[in-house]
């Protein structure tokens, strides 16, 4: 019996050890010998083996994440997501040393060796009880701990740093991270203009890997048990992905990813962080009202309500509060509002939409 050699820096072989009859032909392997020191270089050799092969899977070339592309991205699409993706980068929350949840977040300001992400509430959401979030009962573990898994550049390998919760808005369902990094010398470009049908990019990170969704804008407004500034997208995405970018295929950042089939706009949340920047908190208006957008019917009822009230932009009531200023103004489910402070309705909406 002999075994093959093994040099750690030559070329990978594996190791063999192999039984030889009278007439030097060749038999089956044998995991072992009688030999005990033919044994121990044999397990020495293979041990070797297996370490360099778990060297090269963390080679980018080699990992096991490194795959096809499955996805069929535009080809002018792919450099505007390798710059967007300099932006993207993943979390975890935990408590008690347990992992709580799982999310990517958007590096979007920098200042001298730190740097805010914006990600979204639900990684800090240990409890929601109801579908419908009208009715409250969610629980946020604003104690967890932050784990940034911070990206690495050239061969260094990839980190993770703490990071700290300095901001958390349970309505408009976002959060901000802070953490200790060497910012890039750019920051994202957030856009405020957006279009219904129109084609995006979703970016998120399992971990360090970049996990990548395409679809449209949908022509959607709120289910009856979602909070009423999302907007809708068609496209796939994996859970770890939410808190992440939505882009456009210039590459601006036009939105957050909330869950898996909605986002919030860049333009509600540059809104809520100018008042947070002012007020320290996000003052919310309580109308007494749930409003539907008309634009975001379906076009048979669209057609209806032009028919009917020759209208085509505002906001339907859906319903009315109880003793609020709207019911004693004289507001009733059904009516539809024209303007709001003197404002067309349709006015704000197109300055919004495009």
């Amino acid at each position: 019996m002999e075994a093959t050699a093994f040099v750690p820096n030559s070329p990978i072989r594996r190791p063999y050890l192999m039984e030889y009859d009278s007439n030097g032909q060749r038999l089956s392997e044998t995991p072992f010998s009688e030999d005990l020191q033919l044994d121990q270089a044999y397990e020495d050799a293979r041990q070797q083996y297996f370490k360099k092969l778990a060297l090269l899977s963390k080679l980018p070339t080699l990992d096991n994440n490194t795959l096809l592309e499955s996805i069929p991205i535009q080809e002018s699409a792919v450099d505007t997501i390798l710059k967007a993706s300099k932006f993207i980068l993943g979390l975890s929350a935990y408590t008690g040393g347990v992992l709580l949840k799982q999310s990517s977040g958007i590096l979007m300001e920098r200042n001298e060796g730190k740097g805010t992400i914006l990600t979204t509430a639900h990684l800090f959401c240990s409890r929601s009880p109801n579908l419908d979030v009208w009715l409250g009962g969610q629980e946020y573990a604003r104690d967890a701990q932050v784990r940034v898994q911070l990206l690495q550049m050239d061969d260094l390998d990839d980190i993770e740093a703490p990071g700290e919760l300095i901001y958390l808005d349970e309505q408009y369902g976002f959060a901000l991270i802070s953490v200790p990094m060497i910012p890039p010398e750019t920051v994202p470009r957030f856009c405020t203009e957006l279009m219904f049908s129109e084609d995006i990019i979703l970016l998120g990170r399992d971990k360090w890997d970049l996990q990548i969704g395409n679809g449209k804008v949908m022509n959607n407004g709120a289910r009856s048990y979602q909070r009423h500034h999302y907007m809708y997208f068609e496209a796939e995405i994996s859970a770890c992905a939410f808190g992440g970018a939505v882009i456009d295929l210039e590459g601006n950042f036009i939105g957050l990813i909330a869950n898996s089939v909605d986002f919030i706009p860049s333009s509600t949340i540059l809104r809520c962080l100018d008042l947070w920047r002012s007020f320290n908190c996000i003052p919310r208006i309580h109308l007494g009202m749930k409003l539907f957008g008309i634009r975001c019917l379906t076009l048979v009822s669209r057609e209806k309500i032009s028919r009917k009230y020759n209208i085509d932009y505002g906001l339907i009531v859906k319903e009315v509060s109880g003793g609020s200023n709207a019911e004693s103004h004289g507001v009733r489910m059904g009516d539809i509002i024209l303007t709001v402070n003197e404002t067309c309705i349709a006015t704000a909406i197109e300055v919004w939409v495009h």
